[in-house]
């Protein structure tokens, strides 16, 4: 009732303002822009006295002028509501709720948990054929020998840091798993020394530069392998290419 009440008063203002003939509304035109050329007059005379500065800004903004810090470095966010000069009164417009119909809990999400619990977004990976125990091998037949997986099989996937301590992961392209090695551990052959992080130029590669790769210690020398490439790639490290720290362990 409230709103329909508020829609026929702004509906009888718009009539009663399309009644009135040019020179009525050049009269209230005018009557608008005189008292609103003297209200700002007396803002700015407000503005130019400190003792009413204070009260000008409240009657500007009723609800104060709020400082917090930004999303970014040296950014503020500044929080306020003015008052302004409104010629028509604000439309009507119906309330929206804009709190979640659902939530964690409701039954409409939990149908989804399907999704987790069968892993259906895992990409699809064709079962090979396990003979049953004790099935009889085929005249003629013998088993033949897997073939152990080789350097170039497994593939560096990640050298991040966790908790201070850099760990390599490894991607196991056969059996699709991922192993992790931290310094210490053996790899390629040789024991993980570091995880280096400098810029440097790709091996092999014109134009393009790797951020971070593993190095191994295998006897006396350091071996590299970039990060993307797989332990086949290895390279020998020049005593000249040496990080600061290794530099320091070599002697």
């Amino acid at each position: 009732m409230r709103q329909r009440s508020a829609r026929i008063q702004h509906l009888e203002a718009q009539i009663r303002t399309i009644k009135q003939t040019p020179d009525e509304l050049a009269k209230l035109v005018k009557q608008i822009e005189t008292s609103s050329r003297s209200k700002l007059a007396d803002l700015r005379a407000a503005l130019a006295n400190e003792t009413d500065r204070r009260e000008a800004f409240l009657a500007l903004f009723p609800d104060g002028l709020v400082f917090s810090p930004g999303d970014n470095a040296g950014y503020v966010r500044v929080r306020f509501r003015y008052l302004t000069l409104v010629m028509d009164p604000a439309p009507i417009v119906d309330p929206i709720d804009l709190r979640p119909k659902y939530t964690l809990e409701s039954p409409e999400r939990l149908i989804y948990n399907t999704i987790v619990t069968r892993d259906i977004l895992r990409p699809y990976v064709k079962r090979q054929a396990v003979p049953r125990p004790g099935a009889p091998a085929s005249p003629g037949t013998s088993p033949t020998p897997a073939t152990p997986a080789g350097p170039e099989s497994f593939r560096i996937v990640s050298l991040s840091e966790w908790m201070g301590e850099p760990e390599i992961h490894v991607r196991d392209l056969t059996n699709q798993r991922t192993l992790r090695y931290r310094p210490g551990d053996n790899l390629a052959g040789g024991t993980v020394v570091m995880v280096d992080y400098r810029r440097m130029p790709m091996p092999g590669t014109i134009g393009l530069e790797s951020y971070s790769r593993v190095i191994v210690k295998i006897g006396s020398d350091f071996w590299a392998i970039e990060h993307g490439k797989t332990l086949a790639e290895k390279y020998k490290l020049q005593q000249n290419d040496w990080p600061e720290h290794l530099a320091k362990l070599g002697k």
